[in-house]
Formats: structure tokens, C-alpha cells, sequence
């Protein structure tokens, strides 16, 4: 379907000059529109992604450069539960971010409290070592979209506050041509209305990129509060299960009113802490494994770094292990102190459904606690841990490598990790005349590697991916100079 830019949303009817963004270049020509009320994008047809024109049957140059605009459909981006923060996502140091980003660039940094804090980048300046950024950021007590400054320094070294980044799959960069991106970022400057769940930092810079608004931190918590409603239902359920075997065995009177004995307590709560307590900790094994088999897919994938697995994995593990550890001991606190409680005032009956009710909040309130306190404390450990390693990069062209890196490659079952240092490279032969791709994906690499079979060797092989470059850093080695001795002199 076909609008003109002064004709109302031809998705809902929406007439309203507020209720739609307007997206235009730096130099303020005319690009397209947002419906916020519907949030259907009306572009023209030269920013259309590749969908939206097959499905608006725009095929020749005829309809570029007028002014009717097409309903644009945007491409999903991927999403790992495993992650906080999209996993495809490369280290920036700080010190020549200016150097490495460009406008249009989604990048994001792990703030002290625990979150990710994202934005674009819209201009640099590399003089300065400088970029301007757009995103939610509140001064005094205003909250709301800004475009500003930010002077770069060392301080993205520390233990937190490293910044990433968004490495989108080339699929969706085609799809979102890079005036598109500052254009939907430029629209939202002076917004207010923040929504921590709907429309947060992260929302807004994958609004930019994609058009559409998405939090994976957002996902990853509903996954993880599910995980703990899950782990603290299913362990009551066990627990309770054990206990009316249990009651049946004992004979335990259910009338309301009469005074529980303490013998009859014990018979009640006999043996069901350690089944709930069993179900809770095999059903957070599988989930942690199941999160670390993400994370690794990933790591296979050439989308993270050595180091980022390894953070990612450690928070994990942390986080698995402080959640089942409170979600237990609460449960098990909460259902002994209730059920007794309740055991006192209303019997044996009241003895049960406090049992049941203190196991249920004292399991999901402890999972909960758990998982905020050890995704916290196992983002320092992973980070702590992660920086003890070399790190290393996913190499995406042969053209990147130059003689002296230091490179792993896929090795075999016994022998996953093949090192070896780069002595030459050969790009593959153009044939088709996309130079571009056939050096992405094809091209040999002169090597020297310790080989089983032979020791040392000089050998040529397949560029093929996944291939990564240890990345070293830079070390300063002082040398105290002695003055010189003449002959004689001591």
C-alpha cells in the first residue's frame, strides 16, 4: 500500500501530526514516517528494506526518489536467553573508540549495578577522541532521549564499564541503510515517557537499528523469573508430594483445631525438604547447562570472544549456584515456620497449607534474590576471572591478518584448539567479481604450527572460519640503565 507524506496512516487511519515521527537526513530532506499509535513505518521507497520492496512489487528506479511512501517491514533480530546483552558484540577500547566507530553504531557498557546501558553513536570526532551519542539519559531530574558528547579515556579499562559493540548480521544491515538508522534516532530526540520495561535504553537503540523495539535484558529477566516460579513450584510440589505419602503412612488427623504435637510436625515435614531440595538442584543443573551449551554455540559461532565465554559462563555458574542455595534455605525456613505457626492455630490442616504456602513464597522469593545477587556477584567473579586470559577476536576476512598473529584454528576431537603464527596470506581469486565476499569467505594462510606428527612446520592452508587472533596487550617493560665502568672501576 502506497501514502503520500500529508495522507494519514494507511495502516490505522491515525491523522494526528503527533502521533507520527518524522524521519529525515542530517540536511533535513524528507525520508519517511512512524505511526506511534499503530508503530507502522511509512519510508520511501529508497529506504525501503529488501522485503518491503518484493512485497510493494518496487522493482525499477521509476518509484526511488518520489515522494510516496511504502509500509516498511523490518527484520528481527536474533535473541539468546542465555544473555543480558545481544552475544554477537566486539570489545572497544576506549582509548580508540574514535578510531573504530562510525555513525550509526549500537553500543553498549556494563554499568557497577548490573545493566546495560546502550546508545548510537551519530558523529565522531577522532581529533578529540570523541563521540556523540544518542540515547536515554537523565540529567537532574529530566529523563529523556539526548544527543551529546562524550569525551573517551581510559576508564572503559576498568572492571566495569567496558564498551561493546552490536555486531548486527549483514541481513539486517541491509535491510536498515545507515541514513535510516539516524534518522529513527534523530526523530526520538527530546522524547520523554521513559519505560523501563517497554521503552528503556536498549529498546530505543535496537528501535534505531532494526525498527524494532527490543530489550533482551528485558527477555532474559521474564526467563529468569520464570526459572524461578518454575523451580519454586515444581520443588513444592515434590516436597508436598513426599508429605501426604507421608501423612498417609503416619495416620496424621487432618481436623482443623486440634493441637499438632510436635512428633506429628516432624512425621508431616519427614523426608520432603531433601526431595524438594533434589528437584530444585537438578532442575537448575539443566538450566545452567542448558544456558552454558548457548553460550558455547555462540562461542562456535565466532559471535564472542574467548574472554566474553568465559564471563559468560562463570556468571552462570554463580548465579545457578547462590539462586538454588537461597531458593532451598528459604523454603525450607518459610515452611517450617509458617507451617508450625499456622500448625499452632488452626491443627494439622493449618500445619499443611502454611507448609505449602511458606515453601511456595520462600522458594520463589529466595530463587529470585538469588539470581539478582549471583548475576551481580558472578558478573565481578566472570570479569575477574575472564581478565587472567589472553582474549581473542573472530576473524571474518583473510585480509585481516597480517604476518606475526597469533591465531587458533579448529583442530580435531583430541585437539580442538590448533595455535599458530601467520607468516603470509593469499586472498582467493576473484572470479565472480565480488572481491569483497570471496575474501570473507575463501583465501590460504602460510603458517607455523608444532604438529604431532611432524614438530614444527611451515605449511599453507584453508582460510575457513571459525578462526579467531589472540589479541595481547600492551606491555611497558622499564629497564634501569647502570652507568658505564671504565676499566678499573668498581
Amino acid at each position: 500500500m502506497a501514502i503520500t507524506p500529508k495522507d494519514p496512516c494507511g495502516h490505522c487511519g491515525n491523522n494526528d501530526a503527533d502521533n507520527f515521527r518524522q524521519y529525515r537526513t542530517k540536511d533535513g530532506d524528507f525520508m519517511g514516517k512512524y505511526c506511534k499509535k499503530c508503530g507502522i513505518e511509512w519510508l520511501k521507497a529508497d529506504y525501503l528494506s529488501p522485503a518491503s520492496r518484493n512485497c510493494c512489487d518496487i522493482q525499477d528506479s521509476a518509484f526511488l526518489g518520489t515522494e510516496v511512501l511504502y509500509e516498511n517491514t523490518p527484520m528481527e533480530s536474533e535473541v539468546n536467553e542465555a544473555f543480558q546483552v545481544q552475544s554477537a558484540r566486539t570489545k572497544i577500547d576506549t582509548k580508540y573508540a574514535a578510531e573504530i566507530l562510525k555513525p550509526t553504531d549500537h553500543i553498549t557498557w556494563h554499568r557497577v549495578i548490573g545493566h546495560w546501558h546502550h546508545s548510537i553513536v551519530s558523529e565522531v570526532n577522532q581529533d578529540k577522541n570523541e563521540i556523540i551519542v544518542i540515547h536515554w539519559y537523565k540529567k537532574g531530574s529530566d529523563l529523556q532521549i539526548y544527543e551529546e558528547s562524550m569525551a573517551m579515556n581510559s576508564t572503559g579499562n576498568s572492571l566495569f564499564n567496558q564498551m561493546y559493540r552490536i555486531d548486527y548480521p549483514k541481513e539486517v544491515k541491509a535491510a536498515n541503510a545507515p541514513e535510516l538508522v539516524l534518522a529513527r534516532a534523530r526523530s526520538r530526540v527530546g522524547d520523554t515517557g521513559y519505560g523501563l520495561l517497554t521503552d528503556n535504553c536498549e529498546a530505543f537503540a535496537t528501535y534505531c537499528k532494526t525498527g524494532i523495539a527490543k530489550s533482551h535484558q528485558v527477555i532474559w529477566l521474564v526467563e529468569k523469573i520464570k526459572e524461578s516460579c518454575g523451580l519454586g513450584n515444581v520443588g513444592a510440589i515434590a516436597k508436598h508430594g513426599v508429605r501426604y505419602i507421608s501423612k498417609v503412612t503416619h495416620n496424621i488427623p487432618l481436623a482443623a483445631g486440634e493441637i499438632i504435637p510436635a512428633k506429628v510436625i516432624e512425621q508431616a515435614l519427614s523426608g520432603s525438604q531433601a526431595v524438594g531440595a533434589g528437584v530444585v538442584l537438578v532442575l537448575e543443573t539443566g538450566f545452567v547447562i542448558w544456558d552454558l551449551s548457548q553460550a558455547y554455540a555462540e562461542r562456535k559461532d565466532s559471535k564472542i570472544s574467548k574472554n566474553d565465554f568465559v564471563e559468560a559462563s562463570v556468571r552462570r555458574i554463580v548465579e545457578g549456584i547462590v539462586s538454588t542455595g537461597l531458593a532451598i534455605t528459604c523454603s525450607i525456613g518459610l515452611e517450617i515456620g509458617i507451617g508450625v505457626l499456622f500448625g499452632c492455630l488452626f491443627g494439622p490442616v493449618g500445619a499443611i497449607v502454611g507448609g505449602i504456602v511458606g515453601g511456595l513464597i520462600g522458594g520463589i522469593t529466595g530463587n529470585a534474590v538469588g539470581r539478582a545477587i549471583g548475576t551481580w556477584g558472578g558478573s565481578v567473579a566472570g570479569k575477574m576471572i575472564a581478565r587472567r586470559f589472553s582474549d581473542d577476536r573472530s576473524v571474518m576476512k583473510v585480509s585481516d591478518l597480517k604476518p606475526g598473529d597469533h591465531i587458533v584454528l579448529n583442530g580435531w576431537f583430541f585437539h580442538p584448539r590448533c595455535h599458530a603464527i601467520v607468516v603470509d596470506y593469499k586472498e582467493a581469486d576473484d572470479d565472480d567479481g565480488d572481491h569483497d565476499n570471496a575474501q570473507e569467505t575463501e583465501g590460504k594462510l602460510l603458517v607455523i604450527r608444532n604438529t604431532h606428527e611432524h614438530g614444527v612446520i611451515e605449511e599453507w592452508m584453508k582460510f575457513e572460519q571459525p578462526l579467531f587472533r589472540v589479541e595481547y596487550k600492551k606491555v611497558h617493560v622499564w629497564t634501569q640503565r647502570r652507568p658505564l665502568q671504565m676499566p678499573g672501576q668498581r
